[in-house]
């Protein structure tokens, strides 16, 4: 059986450009996941009733993104999402 994994960071980059030609649009999502030695204590996040969430930056405390989940059961199988934190 394989450790878990854990996530030490996400990087997410936008780009859009609106001119009097169009639109144009891209992204790119990098994400580094963590195994074996550097190990986390899993905490559980049991998303059950509608709820807000955000993505901050961490030196500057802004806050980059804010999203709702009006209905996390909605067309999903009921389980537990394990979300690793080093301490």
């Amino acid at each position: 059986m394989n450790p878990p994994l854990g996530v030490e960071s996400i990087n997410h980059n936008a780009f859009v450009e609106v001119n009097e030609k169009g639109t144009i649009a891209s992204a790119n999502t990098v994400m580094v996941a963590l195994r074996g030695s550097r190990r986390a204590t899993p905490t559980d996040f049991v998303a059950d009733h509608p709820f807000l969430f955000l993505i901050r930056e961490d030196f500057s405390g802004t806050i980059l993104f804010i999203g709702q989940v009006l209905n996390p059961l909605d067309g999903a199988d009921e389980h537990t999402t394990h979300i690793y934190r080093r301490k």
